[in-house]
């Protein structure tokens, strides 16, 4: 018994440490601007693209999409109150509520955990996870609110290797696979993400390469709508 007792002592203490090693992966930030290179897969129709991201967190996420390397396609801003979004090549914009983004994808997500999800961090808070066993794999999962199963991966550098987001009895989900990391300024960032998301009648893939990330301090998030343009 006494010996049955000292491994469950020592499994607790490999949990805790292997707990404790992830969340100071963790990447910390204030602002963030990110360029990438994308394929946007839907239908079996891919779009190659430029994306430049900046964030500020828990605040805002702002995107601006470019083809071809020549012009911007798209414009999104996104706050913890609202959408918006131009499509510089059907001459519209929409604007809606927060709660567009849960109409979107299916799940019901706040504006810091997909800022989380974009640079690999677990989407949730730490007090929600709980360390599992699955295969030869380290395992944090946690339900939230009872609506949905966060399930995160990770490597043997206790960083995300894959984070599956999981609408409770529901068919959305969204699954990102980070393939690895790489320095910028100082901090391992995911610097090749591939997501899969699922909604109730398709299936949407986007590559990412990453390029370049700064966190510095950023000033502006630039967003307005040509008065010719259509809302929708």
């Amino acid at each position: 018994r006494q010996r049955q007792m000292c491994i469950r002592d020592r499994l607790r203490q490999i949990n805790a440490e292997t707990m404790a090693k992830y969340w100071e992966n963790q990447i910390e930030f204030d602002y963030l601007s990110m360029r990438s290179k994308i394929a946007f897969t839907q239908d079996g129709q891919t779009t190659n693209a430029t994306l430049n991201l900046r964030m500020k967190k828990d605040s805002v996420i702002w995107a601006s999409v470019s083809v071809m390397g020549l012009f911007e396609a798209a414009r999104v801003l996104v706050t913890k109150d609202s959408i918006k979004m131009v499509n510089r090549l059907e001459g519209s914009y929409t604007a809606r509520s927060v709660d567009y983004l849960k109409e979107l994808i299916g799940i019901d997500i706040k504006l810091l955990e997909v800022q989380n999800i974009l640079i690999g961090n677990a989407p949730f808070d730490v007090s929600n996870y709980a360390l599992i066993t699955e295969d030869s794999l380290t395992v944090l999962q946690a339900m939230i609110n009872e609506q949905l199963l966060s399930t995160i991966r990770m490597d043997e550098t206790y960083r995300t290797y894959r984070s599956d987001v999981q609408g409770v009895n529901r068919t959305e989900s969204a699954h990102l696979r980070y393939a690895s990391y790489k320095d910028f300024n100082g901090t391992d960032y995911p610097s090749d993400i591939t997501a899969k998301i699922f909604m109730s009648d398709s299936m949407s893939k986007v590559e990412i390469a990453v390029q370049s990330i700064k966190d510095v301090q950023i000033d502006q998030f630039p967003f307005t709508v040509p008065s010719s343009y259509i809302r929708i």
